[in-house]
């Protein structure tokens, strides 16, 4: 089963040589937003997104398969 969710990423930086970057997250649907400071914060988000969604995955899974 396919699962999909979708986010508008969007990337700026306030300094002017360009060195720092910052991001937001928006989720489409709720129109939840998140704020980085640092892509590396962003990545770090995305990761934990991505696992959090694969668990939900293997939990309708498990629910399914007790049915």
């Amino acid at each position: 089963m396919r699962q999909e969710k979708t986010f508008l990423l969007k990337l700026w930086t306030d300094s002017a040589d360009h060195v720092l970057w910052r991001a937001s997250l928006e989720n489409v649907m709720t129109k939840d937003k998140a704020y980085f400071a640092s892509l590396q914060s962003l990545f770090e988000d995305l990761a934990a997104l991505t696992a959090s969604f694969h668990q939900e995955m293997e939990d309708m899974k498990v629910s399914e398969n007790h049915d």
